[in-house]
């Protein structure tokens, strides 16, 4: 699987939501796995949020700032 095809976008997700399915199984299936990935989409936002506050003045504000300087390390 490529990576630019594990990314649910916007534009993806309402157009999956626009599906219409065989049965009613299927359905709820996929709309279920759809608010999972809104509600996991949700979450990370919120832990990111945070993150950034620590970051900015928390406790660990200074450590945070130094390992972000290393390439390829982020908040998450």
């Amino acid at each position: 699987m490529e990576k630019s095809s594990i990314h649910w976008s916007k534009r993806y997700t309402t157009w999956i939501k626009g599906l219409e399915l065989k049965t009613a199984y299927a359905e709820s299936t996929l709309n279920s796995m759809i608010e999972t990935v809104e509600h996991l989409r949700t979450k990370l936002l919120e832990i990111n949020r945070q993150l950034r506050k620590l970051e900015k003045a928390g406790d660990y504000s200074d450590t945070i700032v130094l390992l972000r300087s290393v390439p390829g390390v982020g908040l998450i």
